[in-house]
């Protein structure tokens, strides 16, 4: 959902039939008169190109978009409830291999059946509406949490314009009405403002701007401000009950109507950040408040402020992260968030400045998302920039890239983070949990990182605290040292040595001490309450994950525990140890999210679901003990395994390859708990593996001269390049 201005309101009925976005006239000498409301039709520079522009309106989500054409249609692309619900065709692809993450390609655009007759629309997470014949609003998707279905809004006739969120949501009538509904009111609507010129929605707020220039907001935000309001009055005569008591509303009395005041020369507003007022006036420059609007009911000042850079602007898309607007003389201005290039200046750099788009020009249209912008342009095109998360401007069959400049002697994996150390001995990470204080275009980039210890890479877990576990037998950990700069400031502060093996499932969180007979294992809520598990002799490897964990030990028997979080202060009850049955020759472990899995001496794997369940105390407050249940082992029909390595949703195995000269062979599949199959996941071309590692929705392999091949998700720059479905600037979209 994005907000824009300014808003197209037709004078009277008939203005319906005009296709093209009708705008208040922005002529510098206007500024301080009411806008004067046109059609471009009648504008000079513009009536001729725009009559024969294919497109008339647009608007994107993170995961989708829809665009209307001339002729009435709407096409979408993406994930939209569209493709879902059927409505649309999807191109045609091979069937998705089972569980392979991204595997459904939703884009490019293509056109919806049941939508004819539209003239603008509007989208939201869910959902999308248009203006049909008749000025009729129809939509389709769900609201909120319902099923997915067709329908129209309903009361609502004669819209011109349509702004629609998750839960606020207005249509503008031919006569200046505002009609808007809420998920809070069951969807009816109901007039809230007349005389309007403008309107900005976002998902608890509307405003509403008239032509004298007045701005009125509504909505859950400002119920929300009263209710709060109300509770602190009630506590506070709780506290003084000499005081004589004051009468109090009810909470479904409580005003939802806010007058911010009057902006003259104003011609269109817009919602921003956390309901910041954006006000666009007729000298075409555009000013926002430093405060949200609710600070009015605090008594506090707005504090507008022009905004730097936006000059000769004719109209503004926003969210909550970031804007782009278009000009007077169509080009393309962004600012705020940019961690995905959704500014599209090339970057992934945050600015507060609006600055042009790279190359864009002839801009008829703008429309953004949290993560995604899309303009029109003259020539009839889609451009988008940012975060293609519904892939649809390119698809790739497997997201799959290979680091060219690095030669790796070990690499590991761990949430959204890879890491290896190269040929000269330093370790580099990409990719991160955290990478949005960077950016995706620096946390895609491997960057060194400081270590007092040296060695190969054994394992590592990431967020905001990290620990690295290298092979001189040194555990490392510390926190990144400074916002802005995550993995070239990495600031260790603690260290351990003589750690021959490290877990981390938060928790438990485990380490082995030593190695063979001398060995021990240590586990606990964080390093400072780590304490010795007596009951486990001689440990050789650990995995955790999500508050259970399991050890190989002794001769190569497997036992797995629960682990609860410190509840309310209270310190987690008895470690219960649970031995695998009809394992005794385990080589190491590997825990998923559901399964753990055992690497066993004749090179076969086997896999069962860990659960864990709690007991509490009669009143619900204490723990009283965490059991560890699991599933019968299952073989995977695995042979010649020299490695196992899990990730949060799948698990990899390295088998070694037959002579001669055969090459080593990797196999994957998903951590599905519910599957009596096994589920085989895709897996790249690779070369002679030596080594494997696995993160939360990727992996890696390094194969024997140090080239490094990772595949999975790409998001968070895990592959070590800017993802592919990310576009620092903008790109043509297919259309079908």
């Amino acid at each position: 959902m994005s907000t824009r201005v300014p808003l197209a309101l037709a004078l009277a009925g008939a203005a319906l039939a005009c296709s093209p976005r009708t705008s208040a006239t922005l002529d510098p000498s206007a500024s301080g008169r009411a806008p004067t409301l046109v059609t471009p039709e009648t504008a000079k520079a513009e009536a001729t190109t725009n009559l024969q522009s294919r497109w008339i309106d647009i608007s994107v989500e993170s995961e989708f978009g829809c665009a209307v054409e001339r002729t009435g249609a709407v096409v979408c692309w993406g994930r939209d409830p569209s493709a879902e619900m059927g409505l649309r065709e999807l191109p045609s692809q091979a069937p998705p291999e089972p569980a392979a993450h991204g595997a459904r390609k939703w884009g490019p655009a293509s056109r919806l059946e049941l939508i004819h007759g539209a003239r603008r629309i509007s989208t939201a997470s869910s959902r999308a509406c248009a203006i049909v014949d008749g000025g009729r609003v129809r939509c389709w998707g769900s609201v909120r949490w319902g099923s997915q279905h067709v329908y129209e809004v309903p009361g609502i006739t004669h819209a011109v314009e349509l702004e629609i969120s998750d839960s606020e949501s207005c249509a503008a009538l031919a006569d200046g009405q505002l009609w808007c509904w809420s998920a809070e009111n069951y969807g009816v609507p109901r007039p809230r403002l007349g005389d309007a010129v403008a309107m900005a929605v976002s998902d608890n707020l509307a405003c509403g701007l008239t032509r004298q220039g007045d701005v009125v907001c509504w909505g859950q935000a400002i119920k929300d401000w009263h209710r709060y309001e109300l509770q602190f009055i009630q506590q506070s005569a709780q506290l003084a009950p000499n005081r004589a008591p004051q009468a109090t509303p009810d909470a479904e009395d409580l005003p939802d109507l806010l007058e911010l005041g009057r902006f003259p020369g104003a011609t269109g507003i817009a919602l921003t950040g956390w309901n910041n007022l954006c006000v666009l006036r007729g000298d075409a420059k555009l000013g926002c408040s430093a405060q949200d609007v609710v600070s009015v009911l605090r008594d506090q000042d707005l504090g507008m402020q022009p905004l730097e850079g936006a000059a000769g602007v004719a109209e503004v898309s926003t969210t909550r992260t970031h804007a782009c607007a278009r000009t007077l003389d169509e080009r393309a201005l962004c600012w705020g968030r940019n961690v995905y290039g959704q500014l599209g200046d090339g970057s992934a750099t945050t600015r507060e400045t609006a600055a042009p788009v790279a190359g864009l020009e002839g801009v008829l249209d703008i429309s953004v998302a949290e993560n995604f912008s899309c303009a029109v342009t003259r020539d009839d095109q889609i451009a988008c920039w940012g975060f293609d998360r519904g892939e649809a401007l390119g698809r790739e069959s497997q997201h799959t890239h290979t680091l060219v400049d690095l030669r790796a002697t070990s690499i590991a994996a761990s949430g959204h983070t890879t890491c290896a150390v190269d040929k000269p001995g330093a370790l580099r990470c990409w990719g991160s949990d955290a990478f949005e204080q960077t950016g995706i275009a620096a946390a895609a980039t491997p960057a060194l990182i400081t270590l007092p210890s040296s060695g190969e890479i054994l394992s590592f877990t990431t967020g905001w605290n990290a620990c690295f576990s290298l092979s001189g037998g040194s555990l490392e950990c510390g926190n990144w040292g400074g916002i802005g700069s995550l993995f070239a400031n990495f600031a260790p502060s603690k260290s351990f040595a003589n750690v021959s093996a490290f877990a981390a499932g938060a928790p438990p969180l485990c380490t082995i001490n030593g190695t063979g007979r001398n060995a021990e294992l240590r586990c606990g809520q964080d390093f400072s309450q780590l304490e010795t598990e007596r009951r486990i002799k001689a440990p050789r490897a650990i995995s955790s994950a999500h508050m259970r964990g399991c050890v190989v030990h002794g001769g190569g028997q497997i036992s797995c525990f629960a682990e609860l979080y410190s509840w309310d202060g209270h310190a987690p009850p008895p470690r219960e140890l649970v031995r695998i049955a009809g394992i005794s020759d385990a080589v190491t472990v590997s825990s998923s999210t559901y399964h753990d899995c055992a690497l066993r001496s004749s090179g076969h794997v086997s896999c069962w679901v860990g659960r864990t369940e709690t007991e509490w105390s009669a009143d619900g407050r204490t723990p009283r003990a965490s059991h560890y249940r699991p599933s019968h082992a299952k073989d995977l029909g695995l042979e010649r395994v020299t490695q196992l390595v899990a990730g949060a949703e799948h698990h990899c195995a390295l088998i070694s390859g037959l002579p001669p000269a055969k090459s080593p062979i990797v196999r994957c599949w998903a951590d599905d708990p519910y599957a009596e199959d096994t589920t085989w996941r895709p897996v790249p071309e690779l070369g002679d593996v030596v080594e494997l590692a696995a993160g939360s929705q990727h992996a890696c392999a390094r194969t024997r001269d140090g080239e490094v091949t990772c595949w999975g998700d790409d998001v968070w720059g895990q592959l070590g390049r800017v993802p592919s479905r990310v576009y620092l600037t903008p790109a043509t979209m297919p259309i079908l």
